[in-house]
């Protein structure tokens, strides 16, 4: 059975009003092409070869069209490790054992305060071999019941699953007509370590499931 789904959506920052009319179903359609991108990250928890549960986790924001994935987040985690002392890659566990559960929750609400979409999935692992693609699968899903963007760039963790068959889903799964997806290496993207603070402080959230 499938674990809790969590989409948590922060507010469009008022300054910039083309993301306003983006809420306006009418305009959505121009608005997306001509000006917006939505950027997602995704990164996960968990083995399935060791684990009884598999989850993922992600971060989107809708940006300006021509904004590099690159600097999505940066701000974000560069204040993190400036009000941590974290130094190099900023994880999870590592962010956790620095400032506890509450000062995590903290960064959380920051993040959606700043206008970005969180979101969480978790499963039960039936078939270890498949488990990393069913919960992707189940993830753009949500995603996508929550998120239109017609322009869409989704990064996602270095992980052992096949680009092309994953580019599929998204593109089967997604309302989007144009889609990019990436793995890329975490230590280099800002939005990948923003998505491994929300999977990982998920994952403690929901720590004793009951499904």
């Amino acid at each position: 059975m499938s674990g809790p789904s969590t989409p948590f959506r922060g507010g469009i920052p008022a300054q910039h009003p083309p993301f306003n009319i983006l809420l306006n179903m009418h305009l959505k359609f121009f608005i997306e092409n001509v000006f917006v991108k939505l950027i997602v990250f995704i990164d996960e928890s968990g083995l399935p070869i060791y684990c009884k549960y598999f989850s993922q986790g992600a971060i989107a924001k809708v940006v300006p069209k021509h904004t590099s994935y690159y600097s999505v987040g940066a701000k974000e985690i560069q204040s993190i490790k400036r009000q941590t002392g974290l130094t190099r890659e900023v994880k999870y566990r590592r962010l956790v054992s620095k400032i506890g559960l509450s000062g995590v929750s903290s960064i959380i609400s920051m993040l959606k305060n700043q206008g970005y979409y969180l979101f969480f999935k978790r499963i039960h692992i039936k078939e270890p071999s498949k488990a990393r693609f069913e919960c992707i699968e189940k993830l753009l899903k949500e995603i996508s019941s929550q998120l239109l963007c017609s322009n869409v760039v989704i990064i996602i963790d270095e992980c052992p699953l096949k680009l092309k068959e994953v580019r599929k889903a998204a593109r089967q799964l997604l309302r989007s007509k144009y889609i990019q997806v990436y793995f890329k290496d975490s230590r280099k993207v800002s939005g990948l370590q923003l998505a491994d603070i929300v999977v990982g402080y998920f994952s403690e959230v929901y720590k004793t499931p009951k499904e």
